[in-house]
C-alpha cells in the first residue's frame, strides 16, 4: 500500500506568512486475511510493515519555520468489519450461518489469545505491546461460565527534550475475573441457531489488578 498524507491546517506557533502545507508519505507491505460473515457481512484483519515520513518543523533564532522530512520504519496493524455489497444471490442451504460458527459443536473451555494487541507500536523510537491470555470455563451444562486472564505489557521510547535524548520504559502485568451469564443460550438452543457451547450474547462481571512499573 501507498498513502500520502498533507496537512492542511495551519498550527498555532507559526508565524502570518509562513507556509504550512506539507506532505508525507507512507509505504507499507501487508499480510493478513478476510473472512465472509453470513451473506453480506465481513471481517478483516492485517498487519503491515514498512517505512513513513515524519515532517520535524524548527523555528530558527531569526523567526523562520524550517521542515525537515524524515523516513523512519513503521509497523501497525488494522481491524474492520462491515458489511459488503455486490453478493451474488445464494440459495438457503449455501448461505447457513451454522456452516461459519459451528453452531452445534459442544465447546465446555476455550483458551484464548488476543492477537490484536499483542503488538501496539514498533519501531526504532518506539517498541509496545501486550500479551494476554485467557482460559474460559462452563460451569457443567448452565448459561455460566468463569473466565480468568493474565497480562503482560511492556513499553519503551525513546524522547528528545532540549536536544538531549532520554530512554523511558515500563512493564507491568495484571490478573483479572470474569464470571460470564450467556443469557440467550437457552433460547438460541431452543430455535436451532446455536448448541451448548460458549457462543452468544453475555453479561459480565470484570474484577481485575494491575501494577506496573517504570524503568
Amino acid at each position: 500500500s501507498f498513502n500520502k498524507t498533507t496537512n492542511l491546517f495551519k498550527p498555532s506557533f507559526l508565524a502570518e506568512g509562513e507556509p504550512y502545507r506539507y506532505d508525507n508519505y507512507a509505504t507499507t507491505l501487508r499480510i493478513g486475511f478476510q473472512q465472509r460473515i453470513f451473506k453480506s457481512g465481513y471481517i478483516d484483519f492485517n498487519w503491515g510493515l514498512g517505512a513513513e515520513t515524519s515532517t520535524l518543523i524548527t523555528i530558527e533564532n531569526n523567526g523562520q519555520a524550517t521542515y525537515k522530512r524524515t523516513w523512519r520504519e513503521h509497523f501497525d496493524q488494522r481491524l474492520s468489519l462491515g458489511w459488503a455489497f455486490g453478493s451474488p444471490k445464494v440459495s438457503r442451504r449455501e448461505n447457513r450461518s451454522c456452516d461459519l460458527f459451528k453452531c452445534f459443536r459442544e465447546e465446555n473451555r476455550m483458551f484464548k489469545i488476543d492477537m490484536l494487541n499483542l503488538v501496539r507500536s514498533l519501531s526504532f523510537r518506539e517498541q509496545s505491546g501486550k500479551l494476554s491470555v485467557a482460559y474460559e470455563q462452563k460451569l457443567k451444562n448452565s448459561p455460566f461460565s468463569i473466565q480468568i486472564a493474565a497480562d503482560l505489557l511492556g513499553r519503551r521510547a525513546k524522547q528528545n527534550y532540549n536536544a538531549s535524548q532520554y530512554v523511558l520504559g515500563a512493564v507491568g502485568g495484571g490478573v483479572s475475573l470474569e464470571p460470564r451469564w450467556y443469557y440467550s443460550s437457552k433460547k438460541r438452543i431452543a430455535t436451532g441457531k446455536s448448541g451448548n457451547n460458549l457462543n452468544g450474547a453475555f453479561v459480565g462481571l470484570h474484577v481485575g489488578y494491575t501494577a506496573s512499573r517504570n524503568l
